[in-house]
């Protein structure tokens, strides 16, 4: 408003400076003689210097006045290009109508004109001066009392006035900021009026070229519009039509063009009130090579806008826009056609509030990267800002995208100090496949086709940007027949301190997983070594405090229940404690850790399971019950490394295990047995089709596994004919194993074996165990076999010669106790024969 009133200003001191200057001419011949007395005025009214080089005056039919070459000095500071250049202003006045004190000006005519404004690296610029001489004391006392002075408002003085308009030709402006180093230039610039007269709409041309350095951008500018002016100073415009387009290297798009239309504005600056029925808004552009666009087209209709200065309220009853564009290049989009609606926008300027009856968005999108190639989509809320109280709040929120239907509510407070806000998220019952389906989206493959029919979720999140915590509260998620319930928060976004509580009441994992492939062939592993990922950074900065509890769960041979995860982590440092579940008929307890704190991944973990049957574990986690039978299994091991590689090579700890009843699958040792036997007799076995696999009825093993090698301390076993015990290595690392199986043959008639080795019985038969761990190699140790029974048959005939020469020995001590008998007989009877 104080650019209007200042425009007015200068066009009346203008419109006075030249009655003067004709009134003047009017009684002289030569006006060049009064050029002094006309820059002496201009002088006085504007502090800067006039400079006209040639007046003329023309008297019939009309009387006018040329000025050529006319020059306004600059500012002090900034300069010497003047303020203000024209070539030729020329202007006219009918006769009669001066015979009779009307004053009827022909209009305003200035031709190559050239405007200088300038904006310092202070901030002020060189029309500072003028404003200040507009708005000195003398002004602000007479437009406060104009009684008082006996002033009068100027355009009373010119309510006789016709004034033919304005009519600027090949005119320039330029404007130069050297805070923002930045430079406008106008060129080119038209502007014509019609004929002016008060309480009469009148029309106004302008058109111009501009271009802007830094950045450069150049742009060609049309502007039509009706304005209508009153004698208390109020004016009116309506007709208002704005069309431009813009290029330039700066800009993404050529060709922009943009076109604004006003039917009426409606300005009742007495009563403090706009009203703008109607604008139009229409931008159109063409993307260059490098831009994702390759056309856009904007189309914006507002209607009844209001604005009520005294009350400080402005509204807007309705707003519609309407985006389009086609998408080029890597943009994910080949089409779009977005329309947003507002309804019942209301703004309280005085205290920077807004709020809308509804907010409506439409978005129609095509795309190779959409689902199905396409989504429609629509979102509808009630929004509401205000500033001075910090408030914001968005109500009624719904976006709905077929059959997915979300309803929100979020609140704010504090917006600009610090941030607070409250949310209640609702994602009504949906059919999640056939949604996806929809959309064309392929699912990833699923053993049962009926998983994801019903999906459903609730929560309310609280943010506090000061605390910097994030609070997830009354979660609720339903996935089918499963239901999640629990809460969560995040504080110190800087170095998270994360903590949740989550409860699952059941899930078949199962269902969600692919078909087990049962037919495929088993593909051998490969030998690239693996490369285990860690975000250190981020692990070392996190704080955890959570757990997970699940009532069941089945996942693959897996059905563990009464499920506890307990995770830890700070400074790096991430635990695994406790977690336990029921499992197997026993409690599985896992202790597990992983440090980064240091230059290398430390991962450690202990298992206690008593009573566990060591088959059915190992074929529901290896696919593998090489080993079988019951009882207590105890892990204690350490390693670290970023590779798999390096955790192998860097594993320790123990290994124990208290089994009966089982088997140690992979070789049956009674079958080696019998071949070996065979061979020492030179026969030949038939086939067997008997299960390799070696029973015992208690198996006590201890293993210390020392950098990826796994050593033998101890293992006894007792099978149905024989006692075992072992000793050697495994490496695992390399996955080879040699073991050495002794195997000492007790006397049963029972159990693998029975009868056929009582024959054997005391033999202790060495099994040597070598090659691959998952497969190795069986042999028995022939030579010491050999060895063995050789000793035996020779400790056997040695103790029959022993036997036989102790029989022989007594039965000849009784020849000779019976021969000594009779001798003594004889000699006795010989005695008494005397």
């Amino acid at each position: 408003m104080k650019a209007v009133s200042l425009i007015l200003k200068i066009l009346a001191a203008t419109i006075i400076v030249l009655i003067a200057a004709i009134g003047i001419l009017i009684a002289v011949v030569d006006p060049n003689d009064y050029r002094g007395e006309i820059t002496e005025l201009v002088e006085k009214q504007t502090g800067r210097d006039l400079q006209i080089g040639n007046m003329s005056l023309s008297f019939y039919p009309k009387l006018g006045l040329q000025l050529d070459e006319v020059q306004l000095s600059n500012a002090k500071g900034f300069g010497e290009t003047p303020f203000l250049q024209a070539q030729k202003v020329q202007v006219g006045a009918a006769i009669l109508p001066l015979l009779s004190k009307e004053l009827q000006i022909d209009a305003l005519a200035l031709y190559g004109l050239k405007l200088n404004l300038q904006k310092d690296a202070e901030g002020h610029t060189n029309w500072d001066d003028l404003v200040a001489k507009g708005l000195g004391e003398e002004d602000k006392d007479e437009s406060h009392d104009e009684k008082s002075d006996g002033g009068e408002n100027p355009l009373d003085q010119l309510a006789a006035l016709s004034f033919g308009g304005l009519d600027i030709q090949d005119g320039e402006l330029v404007w130069k900021d050297a805070q923002a180093q930045q430079e406008v230039r106008i060129s080119d610039l038209t502007a014509s009026t019609g004929s002016i007269e008060f309480g009469e709409f009148f029309p106004i041309h302008f058109s111009a070229k501009t271009q802007l350095k830094n950045p450069d951008i150049n742009n060609q500018l049309a502007l039509d519009i009706e304005a209508k002016l009153e004698r208390d100073g109020q004016y009116s415009v309506r007709n208002l039509q704005l069309e431009t387009q813009a290029d330039g290297q700066a800009l993404p798009v050529s060709g922009l063009l943009a076109s604004l239309k006003i039917p009426t504005l409606n300005l009742a600056l007495e009563k403090q009130q706009i009203d703008l029925p109607q604008l139009q808004l229409s931008v159109q552009a063409q993307g260059k090579s490098d831009f994702p666009l390759k056309q856009l087209d904007v189309q914006g209709n507002l209607q009844n806008i209001s604005v009520d200065l005294n009350n400080q309220v402005a509204t807007l009853p309705k707003m519609e826009l309407n985006a389009k564009g086609d998408g080029q290049g890597d943009f994910p989009l080949k089409h779009f056609d977005n329309k947003l609606e507002i309804n019942g926008l209301q703004a309280q300027i005085d205290q920077q509030a807004v709020s809308m009856d509804s907010l409506k968005m439409h978005y129609d999108l095509k795309g190779d990267v959409l689902p199905n190639g396409a989504l429609q989509a629509d979102l509808t809320a009630k929004p509401s800002l205000n500033l001075s109280k910090q408030t914001a709040e968005l109500s009624a929120v719904q976006l709905t995208a077929g059959d997915l239907k979300i309803n929100a509510e979020v609140k704010a407070q504090k917006i600009m100090d610090n941030p607070q806000a409250q949310a209640s998220v609702n994602l009504n019952p949906l059919n999640l496949r056939k949604w996806l389906e929809a959309l064309k989206i392929t699912l990833p493959e699923m053993s049962d086709p009926a998983t994801l029919n019903q999906v459903a979720a609730k929560v309310n999140v609280e943010y506090d940007q000061g605390k910097q915590a994030v609070k997830v509260n009354n979660l609720q998620v339903d996935l089918d027949q499963s239901k999640l319930q629990g809460s969560a928060q995040v504080s110190q976004f800087a170095k998270p301190n994360i903590r949740y509580d989550l409860t699952l009441d059941q899930i078949d994992l199962n269902r969600y997983l692919p078909k087990t492939k049962t037919e495929e062939a088993t593909q051998p592993a490969s030998k690239e070594d693996i490369e285990i990922p860690l975000p250190e950074e981020l692990l070392k900065s996190m704080t955890v405090d959570g757990t997970v509890k699940v009532g069941s769960l089945k996942v693959q041979k897996l059905q563990p229940k009464n499920i506890l995860v307990t995770l830890k982590a700070k400074n790096g440092k991430w635990q695994l404690s406790p977690t336990r579940a029921d499992i197997f008929g026993t409690q599985l307890s896992v202790q597990a850790g992983l440090d980064v704190s240091g230059k290398t991944p430390q991962y450690s973990a202990k298992v206690t399971a008593p009573k566990v049957p060591v088959g059915d574990v190992m074929l529901a986690f290896t696919d593998n019950d090489m080993l079988s039978g019951t009882g207590s299994v105890n892990t204690d091991l350490t390693t670290s490394g970023r590779k798999l590689s390096e955790l192998k090579q860097n594993l320790n700890g123990n290994v124990s295990s208290d089994l009966i009843d089982g088997a140690v699958k992979g070789f049956n040792l009674a079958q080696s047995i019998r071949e070996a036997k065979a061979k020492l007799s030179g026969e030949t076995l038939p086939a067997t089709d008997e299960v390799p696999q070696t029973d015992f009825s208690e198996l006590l093993a201890k293993l210390k596994i020392t950098n990826g090698v796994a050593n033998i301390e101890s293992l006894s076993a007792l099978a149905p004919f024989m006692r075992i015990s072992a000793e050697g290595k495994a490496n695992i690392v390399t996955e080879q194993m040699n073991v050495l199986v002794n195997a000492k043959i007790v006397e049963s008639d029972k159990g693998q074996g029975g009868k056929e080795f009582q024959d054997l019985s005391g033999l202790t038969i060495p099994v040597r165990l070598k090659g691959a761990m998952v497969s190795p190699a069986v042999s028995l140790d022939l030579a010491s076999l050999f060895e063995q029974k050789a000793k035996m048959e020779l400790e056997q005939k040695k103790q029959e010669a022993i036997d036989q020469a102790k029989k022989a020995a007594e039965e000849k001590k009784e020849e000779v106790i019976e021969d000594v008998k009779k001798q003594a007989t004889d000699k006795l009877k010989d005695l008494f024969k005397f």
